[in-house]
């Protein structure tokens, strides 16, 4: 019996086989040394650490210490209030804008405000539709606070004068302190 054709066709098999788990093999290794490299050194920056700090609890007063703490009380609630404050939407910049740039013969009734999506729905009256047309080019010349209106629906009233629904996304800009 002839086992050459075995061995040879083993062979050509396995070596790609060898290679790949000999270089996963090493691939290990070397992730096992660097974790472990960095591990010691970890260890050795925090026991210099705590050494440092034990070095600087030894420096000053009581009442030093205690301004120190205080002062980093201080810091905390500083840092806190900025959080709150960068978060918090002014939405009087909002009614304000809207007064400032409202038509004489334009007249709003009621409105409707998402400061998820800053989306606000305005519903309102004006004696013709050019007037709303006006109004809404008004509002559009301030690009910079207004991304996108539209108007939802027009139509006149028993009385002759037109009803509308304005549509309008505001940028975040217009919510924040000091804007128009």
């Amino acid at each position: 019996m002839d086992f050459t054709l075995l061995y040879k066709t083993k062979d050509a098999q396995t070596r790609w086989i060898d290679i790949v788990f000999y270089v996963a093999a090493l691939a290990l290794c070397v992730a096992i040394i660097c974790y472990c490299i960095f591990a010691i050194k970890i260890y050795f920056l925090s026991r210099g650490i705590a050494q440092m700090d034990e070095k600087i609890a030894v420096y000053g007063t009581e009442q030093q210490k205690a301004a120190e703490q205080q002062a980093l009380d201080y810091k905390k609630k500083i840092d806190d209030f900025t959080v709150i404050l960068g978060s918090h939407k002014l939405s009087s910049n909002l009614f304000a804008f809207v007064e400032k740039n409202t038509l004489p013969e334009v007249w709003f009734s009621d409105f409707g405000m998402s400061t998820e999506i800053n989306e606000l729905r305005i519903f309102g009256e004006a004696d013709t539709a050019l007037t709303v047309s006006r109004q809404v080019r008004q509002f559009e010349g301030h690009s910079d606070y207004i991304r996108n209106i539209s108007v939802l629906n027009s139509q006149v009233a028993k009385s002759g004068k037109v009803t509308f629904v304005l549509n309008m996304y505001v940028t975040a800009k217009m919510f924040e302190y000091g804007a128009e």
